[in-house]
């Protein structure tokens, strides 16, 4: 006997983010989010555990978007400069990282580079 396709299986929803925050202060970044599902979630990286900051420009539909991933333990958090606290991410890295490059000096560097493809490793550990 021949089994029909599982119609039993649940359509998978697609949740995205549809706001977020940056903030910062002198001993962590925090992000907060919104999803398109009501959801919040927040994620906190104290800046002695940060062991990568890398940076990035996503080419979204009508123009690119500079990133930065921050790397903790256990975590990567993928931060951009539409969230609000945008500017505070770029201060506080300057202040709180050691070894961590100025947004003049990355930024144009990712923006030359164009495409997800390209990293600019801004501050690695170990």
């Amino acid at each position: 006997m021949e089994t029909p396709a599982a119609q039993s299986e649940t359509a998978q929803r697609r949740i995205a983010l549809q706001h977020a925050e940056i903030q910062t202060d002198a001993t962590s970044v925090r992000r907060t989010a919104q999803f398109t599902d009501g959801s919040r979630g927040a994620v906190t990286m104290h800046w002695t555990e940060v062991t990568r900051v890398a940076a990035f420009q996503r080419d979204v539909v009508t123009h690119p978007v500079a990133c930065v991933a921050v790397s903790v333990p256990g975590n990567v958090v993928v931060l951009d400069e539409s969230m609000r606290g945008w500017q505070s991410l770029l201060e506080g890295l300057s202040a709180h990282i050691i070894g961590s490059a100025r947004f003049a000096a990355w930024s144009a560097s990712v923006a030359r580079q164009g495409s997800d493809a390209h990293w600019t490793v801004l501050f690695p550990v170990g």
